[in-house]
């Protein structure tokens, strides 16, 4: 039985389940070498075979994850999530050991995993009850990852009371401005974060002492950003997540500032028109000493 699964003999096993007494069969153990044979010789029907045969308590939802076929890595899931008890499985965990697999630091690879990966999250999303998921720290984590589909289909389908919006933002906010990806989870992922968040109060109280003088600076920081083509880059790849969470979220719930700010001193028209278009109790304040250093006040002409 081991050997026709590891090879996928999908006839074989069929005919040995059905004629003898499954009680012979370490039935665990050829669902594992079901799941590990070579890509080539992936079977999708083999396993659900198996699933259909198993203990559900049996069924490893992380070693189900380390199938390397990405179409039969998704009917597989799929299968698993439409014929068995959910409260077997620990969907949340199934959800960090599918990140895990994103992280990386070569943009091409991180790409190739996300298309691989991706489809997983939302299926899951889908077919799973969303009190068995840490729906904050998903819409988190999929901010990270700049997961447009992912993050959409949060904020249509989940009330945004359960998530956290404003933190989602500030996620966003801090790779719009820092260009950088918070790849840690636990600990060092939220110490980073925080590390960001001291910077941006620091910036901010920065350019609110600037605002107050009457220098010539603006020239001087417009030599800081040297780089068009990395403005770009940052623009293109989260613009369009900052967009989205703009259109779906109430803006009450955010800090627009920050972002009204940013926006202006990439370019970002069609972010600037989101705020205020959708915003008309705040006034612009513009600071002479520079032409970057724009900021929003709520009541204040």
């Amino acid at each position: 039985m081991n050997t026709a699964c590891s090879r996928s003999h999908f006839d074989l096993v069929e005919w040995m389940l059905a004629n003898i007494e499954n009680s012979l069969f370490d039935l665990p153990t050829a669902f594992d070498k079901a799941i590990h044979a070579d890509c080539d010789d992936l079977n999708a029907s083999l396993i659900t075979l198996l699933i259909n045969r198993i203990d559900n308590e049996l069924i490893d939802m992380a070693s189900l994850l380390k199938i390397k076929d990405k179409n039969c890595l998704y009917d597989i899931v799929e299968c698993v999530l439409e014929s068995v008890d959910h409260n077997k499985f620990d969907f949340q965990e199934a959800f960090n050991i599918v990140y895990d697999k994103i992280y990386g630091d070569d943009d091409n690879d991180i790409n190739n995993k996300k298309e691989k990966y991706q489809p997983l999250i939302q299926l899951i999303l889908e077919k799973v009850k969303h009190e068995s998921l840490e729906l904050k720290e998903v819409l988190n984590q999929a901010c990270r990852d700049c997961s447009l589909d992912v993050v959409n289909l949060l904020l249509e389908n989940i009330d945004h009371k359960k998530l956290d919006v404003k933190k989602a933002m500030n996620i966003v906010y801090n790779l719009w401005v820092n260009n950088k990806v918070d790849n840690d989870k636990g600990p060092k992922g939220h110490e980073k974060e925080k590390q960001y968040e001291n910077n941006e109060r620091e910036e901010q109280e920065m350019e609110e002492q600037e605002g107050e003088k009457e220098g010539n600076k603006g020239g001087d920081k417009e030599d800081e950003i040297k780089e068009g083509g990395n403005i770009n880059k940052k623009r293109n790849k989260y613009t369009h997540l900052v967009k989205l969470i703009l259109k779906q979220v109430n803006h009450d719930s955010l800090d627009l500032k920050k972002v009204f700010n940013q926006a202006c001193q990439y370019g970002c028209l069609d972010v600037v028109t989101l705020v205020l278009e959708n915003n008309q109790s705040y006034k612009v304040r513009y600071h002479g000493s520079s032409k970057h250093c724009i900021q929003l006040n709520k009541g204040q002409i």
